[in-house]
C-alpha cells in the first residue's frame, strides 16, 4: 500500500489516448484504438506515433513495458534508441532519456519485428527520469527481491558444500548443497536478464540476453543435480544421463558462439532443443515422484511434487509465451522458482537432520570412550601444572566476568606479589586503560566468529609496564567446563626493554653527530643564534616598541622555528623541550598572561632550557672533542678587515671591475646558499620515513654556484625548514595513495636556484598532491581570514592558517609559512605558490640581486 501511494505521488503522464498507426506500404495514418492488445504482423514495418504534450519535466525520458521487439524510437527526426540489429536478442531497457524540447513534437516507433504479433505495449509513460526509475523498481519488487533470495540461498548453499567436504561430515551433503547453488545462482541470472531495471544501468541489450540463456540452459543441470543427491530410489543411470545430456548442449552451443561471435545468438536458435530436454526431464522426476509416493510414502516426495508440478504449469506458460503462442505481457515463472527453492531448502534441512541424527548415535560411543580417558586427562594436567610452574611465564585464565581462576602459574605470585584468584583481572592489570580493554574482551567474549576475535585480540596491547617493570602479553581464547575464558601469558621483557632502549638511544646520538658533521656550518650558525636569543635576543624583543601582540608572535615564531630547525639536527630533547614550551606559550597568550617574567620561568626554571642544551652538546662533545663546537673565528683575516676590502673596492675601482673583485673576495666570508641548504635534504627524507611516507633523496639544481652573507640571510635560510616539513606532512602522498595515482612509490623535491632579470629565484618543487583551493576557501571562511580569489593560494601564508584538524609537533599550528613570508620580506623580496591538483606544489621565492 504504500509503495503505491509513494508512486501514485508522481507527476509521469500516461501515453495512452492519442496513439496512430500505419504499415509502411501505407499512406494514411490509423488511430490506435488499444494499445496494449499486440496488432497482427503483416510482413512490413509497423510505424507508430505518439503527439507529446506542452508540458515540461527535469530530465524528461519515456518509459516503456512490455513485448517491443526490434524498433527504432524518434524524438521528431531525432532517433533516441535502435534495436533492429538481430532477432534474437531480448527486448531493450525500459527507460529512455529524451530531448528537453520535446513538447508538441511526434514520438515515433519503427517496428520491423518478425514475430506473430507487434506493437504491445504494457505501459507507456512520460516523465521525469528519476520518477520513472522508481516507478519501474516497484513494479519490479518481486523480482528484484527474489533475485537476492535466489543468490543469498545459492551463496549459502555453497558455503554448506564446502563445510561438508573439508569438514569430511559427508561428501552426498556436499553434492547436493552444491547443485542447489547452482540452480539458485542460475535462476538469479535468469531473472536478471529479464530484468528491466538493471538494464537502466547498464544499457546493454546483448549482455542481458546472454545472462538470461545462460541461466536458462544451466537451470536444469541444478535440480537435475539435486533430485539425483536427494532420492536415492531414483535410477542414477538415467538422471545422469539427462544431466551429461545438458552439459553438452550448453558446452555445445556456447563453443559454437565463443567461435562464431555474438551474432546469431545459438542459445535462442536452439532454445527448442532445451525445452524438449526440459519436459523430458520433467516428466522423468514426475515418474520417479510417483514412485517414492505410492511404494515409500517419502515426504520428501510430496513436497517435490508439488513444486514440480507448479513450475511445469508455469515452464509451459513461459514457452507458449516465448513462441507467441498465447499473450505474454509478463513472465510469471519466478513465482514458482520461489515455491520450489523454498521445497528443496525444506528437503536439505531434512537430510540434515537424519545425518545429524545418526551423527548423535556415534556421539554416544564416543562419549563410553571419553569416560576411560577422564581418568588419563587429570593426570595429564597435574603434569602440566608443574611444567607451568617452571616456566617462569605467568600463566593465568579470566571468565567473561573479568575474575581470573584460582588456578594460576607460580611465577603469577611474584607478578602480582600475592594471590590474584577471584580477582578482577581490569582492576589487576588495566586500570588506566580500564574502559578501552574491557570493551575488547567484551566484544571477545561475544563474537562467534574466529576471524573477527582474530581482530579483536589484535587491538589489545602486547606490552605493559607493570610496577616498574615491562611484560609480553599473549591472550588466547579457551574453553574450560563449557565455558569461554581467556588465557593470559605473562613473561617480563624487563632486560630486553633496557636493551633495545639502549640501542635506540645510540642509534638516535649517532644521527645527530653524523648529521653535525656533515652540516657543521649550518649548525654553529643556528647554535650561535640560538645561544644569543635565550640570552639577549629575547630581551630585545620584549624592550622593542613593537605592540604586545607583535611582541607576543615574534617569541611564538623564533621558538617555534628553532623547534624545526634543532629537529633536522636530531637534537630531539631540545626539540621536545621547545614543543611544550610553545604549548604553554600558546596557552598564556589566549589567556593574556604571556610576559618577559613568564617567559623567563619557563626558560629557566620550568624547563631548564640551559641544562637540556647542554646535555645534547655534551653528547657531541663526548664524541667529537671538545674543540669541535668551540666557535672559533675560521677566517684567517678578520671579517671587519674583509668588509673594509669590499667598501674600498667599491669605492676605487669601476662598476664592473669592482664586481668581479668583489665576487672573489666575497668567497672569504659569503657561503654557498647550496650548502646552507643540505641540511634540509636529510632532514626531509627522515621526516617522510617518519610519516609513513618514502621520497628520493631531494635534487639541488644550478647553473652556477651562488654565495650569500650567511649573517644577513640566515634567518631566511632557516625559515625554510618550514617549507620542507610543508611539503612532507601536507603534500607527498603515501605510497599506497601514490600508485592509486599512478605515480611512482617515491615523492621527489627538487630545489632550483638561479639568477633572472637582476633577481636571485629560488623554486622549491614536489610532486605530491598540491593544494585544494576549494578547502583553502573553506578554512578561510571557517577563521574569518579575508582573501583574494586571483591569489588564492597566498592564504597559506596568512599568521594562523592551517588546514590541519590536530596540532602535532610537525605542523598545525598555522604559523611556519608565515614566518617564511616576513623573513623573505625583510630582505625585499617576494615568495609565490603554483600548485595543481595530484600534480604537485611549487614555492617560488625571489630576491632582489643587489640584496645578495
Amino acid at each position: 500500500m504504500f509503495l503505491l501511494f509513494f508512486t501514485s505521488a508522481f507527476s509521469y503522464i500516461k501515453l495512452y489516448d492519442g496513439w496512430e498507426y500505419k504499415w509502411e506500404s501505407e499512406k494514411e495514418w490509423h488511430k490506435y484504438e488499444n494499445p496494449g492488445i499486440p496488432i497482427e504482423n503483416k510482413g512490413e514495418e509497423l510505424l507508430l506515433r505518439y503527439k507529446l504534450p506542452d508540458v515540461t519535466f527535469e530530465e524528461p525520458a519515456i518509459y516503456i513495458r512490455g513485448i517491443l521487439n526490434f524498433f527504432t524510437l524518434y524524438i521528431g527526426n531525432k532517433v533516441i534508441y535502435s534495436n533492429i540489429s538481430e532477432e534474437s536478442y531480448f527486448s531493450p531497457k525500459s527507460i529512455f532519456k529524451i530531448p528537453d524540447n520535446f513538447q508538441n513534437k511526434y514520438l515515433l516507433l519503427k517496428i520491423t519485428s518478425k514475430k506473430r504479433d507487434v506493437g504491445f505495449f504494457g505501459e507507456f509513460l512520460l516523465g521525469n527520469e528519476k520518477e520513472l526509475l522508481t516507478h519501474q523498481i516497484v513494479y519490479e519488487s518481486d523480482r528484484l527481491i527474489l533475485i537476492a533470495f535466489n543468490i543469498f540461498i545459492g551463496f549459502l548453499a555453497f558455503i554448506f558444500a564446502i563445510y561438508f567436504w573439508t569438514m569430511n561430515k559427508s561428501l552426498n551433503e556436499g553434492k547436493l548443497f552444491l547443485y542447489l547453488g547452482i540452480f539458485s545462482i542460475s535462476l538469479s541470472t535468469f531473472i536478471m536478464g529479464q530484468n528491466q531495471t538493471f538494464k537502466y544501468f547498464y544499457d546493454n541489450p546483448v549482455f542481458w540476453a546472454y545472462l538470461m540463456d545462460i541461466g536458462k540452459y544451466l537451470s536444469p543441470i541444478g535440480i537435475l543435480g539435486f533430485f539425483y543427491n536427494i532420492f536415492d530410489y531414483s535410477s542414477k543411470k538415467y538422471i545422469r544421463i539427462l544431466i551429461k545430456a545438458h552439459l553438452i548442449i550448453f558446452a555445445g552451443i556456447t563453443l559454437i558462439q565463443i567461435f562464431t561471435g555474438i551474432e546469431p545468438n545459438y542459445y535462442v536458435k536452439y532454445v527448442l532443443l532445451l525445452y524438449l530436454l526440459m519436459i523430458i526431464d520433467i516428466m522423468l522426476m514426475m515418474y520417479y515422484m510417483y514412485i517414492g509416493i505410492s511404494r515409500f510414502k517419502d515426504r520428501k516426495a510430496y513436497i517435490f511434487s508439488f513444486s514440480i508440478v507448479t513450475v511445469s504449469i508455469f515452464t509451459i506458460y513461459e514457452i507458449l509465451g516465448d513462441f507467441r503462442i498465447i499473450k505474454w505481457e509478463r513472465p510469471l515463472i519466478q513465482w514458482s522458482i520461489f515455491i520450489l527453492i523454498n521445497s528443496m531448502i525444506i528437503m536439505s534441512l531434512k537430510n540434515i537432520k537424519d545425518l545429524n541424527l545418526e551423527l548423535s548415535v556415534k556421539n554416544k560411543i564416543l562419549e563410553i570412550w571419553n569416560a576411560d580417558l577422564d581418568k588419563e586427562v587429570s593426570k595429564r594436567t597435574k603434569e602440566i601444572k608443574m611444567l607451568l610452574d617452571n616456566s617462569g611465564e605467568g600463566f593465568l585464565a579470566f571468565d567473561e566476568n573479568f575474575i581470573i581462576d584460582d588456578t594460576y602459574s607460580k611465577e603469577c605470585l611474584k607478578i602480582f606479589d600475592g594471590d590474584i584468584g577471584k580477582k578482577n583481572i581490569l582492576d589487576l592489570l588495566f586500570s588506566e586503560d580500564k574502559d578501552f580493554v574491557k570493551r575488547i574482551f567484551e566484544d571477545i567474549f561475544a563474537e562467534n566468529d574466529s576471524l573477527r576475535k582474530e581482530v579483536y585480540f589484535s587491538f589489545l596491547p602486547e606490552e605493559i609496564l607493570f610496577k616498574e617493570k615491562y611484560y609480553n602479553l599473549r591472550f588466547k581464547e579457551i574453553d574450560f567446563d563449557d565455558k569461554k575464558k581467556i588465557m593470559l601469558v605473562l613473561k617480563d621483557i624487563t632486560n630486553e626493554k633496557a636493551l633495545e632502549q639502549a640501542i635506540q638511544t645510540e642509534r638516535e646520538n649517532l644521527n645527530k653527530i653524523i648529521t653535525v658533521i656533515q652540516n657543521y656550518d649550518a649548525f654553529m650558525y643556528n647554535l650561535k643564534d640560538f645561544k644569543y636569543f635565550i640570552s639577549h635576543g629575547y630581551i630585545e624583543i620584549f624592550e622593542s616598541k613593537d605592540s604586545k601582540n607583535e611582541k607576543n608572535f615574534e617569541i611564538h615564531r623564533a621558538i617555534h622555528t628553532y623547534k624545526g630547525v634543532f629537529a633536522q639536527f636530531y637534537l630531539t630533547q631540545i626539540s621536545y623541550t621547545l614543543h611544550l614550551i610553545e604549548n604553554e606559550i600558546i596557552k598564556a597568550i589566549e589567556k593574556k598572561t604571556f610576559s618577559q617574567k613568564y617567559f623567563e620561568k619557563l626558560l629557566f626554571e620550568k624547563f631548564n632550557i640551559y641544562e637540556k642544551l647542554s646535555s645534547e652538546l655534551d653528547i657531541l662533545k663526548e664524541a667529537l672533542g671538545e674543540e669541535f663546537l668551540n666557535d672559533e673565528e675560521k677566517l684567517k683575516i678578520p671579517k671587519s678587515k674583509i668588509i673594509e676590502l669590499e667598501n674600498k673596492v667599491l669605492k676605487y675601482f669601476e662598476n664592473e671591475k669592482a664586481k668581479k673583485i668583489l665576487k672573489d673576495i666575497r668567497k672569504l666570508r659569503y657561503k654557498k646558499i647550496d650548502d646552507l641548504l643540505k641540511p634540509y635534504l636529510q632532514y626531509s627524507k627522515e621526516l617522510a620515513t617518519r610519516l609513513g611516507k618514502v621520497i628520493n633523496y631531494p635534487q639541488i639544481i644550478q647553473d652556477e654556484d651562488v654565495y650569500i652573507d650567511p649573517d644577513k640571510y640566515f634567518e631566511f635560510i632557516k625559515s625554510l625548514v618550514h617549507v620542507f616539513r610543508n611539503i612532507i606532512d601536507h603534500g607527498i602522498e603515501i605510497p599506497e595513495l601514490r600508485i592509486e595515482k599512478g605515480k611512482t612509490e617515491y615523492g621527489n623535491i627538487t630545489i632550483r636556484i638561479f639568477k633572472e632579470d637582476g633577481l636571485l629565484k629560488i623554486d622549491i618543487e614536489d610532486d605530491g598532491s598540491g593544494i585544494d583551493k576549494n578547502q583553502l576557501i573553506a578554512v578561510a571562511n571557517r577563521k574569518n581570514i579575508p582573501y583574494d580569489k586571483e591569489k588564492i593560494f597566498d592564504i597559506i601564508f596568512h599568521e594562523g592558517f592551517s588546514t590541519k584538524v590536530e596540532v602535532t609537533e610537525i605542523s598545525g599550528r598555522g604559523i611556519g609559512l608565515n614566518v617564511v613570508k616576513k623573513e623573505v620580506e625583510k630582505l625585499n623580496g617576494k615568495v609565490y605558490v603554483e600548485s595543481e591538483i595530484d600534480k604537485g606544489t611549487i614555492f617560488h621565492f625571489e630576491i632582489p640581486e643587489e640584496d645578495i
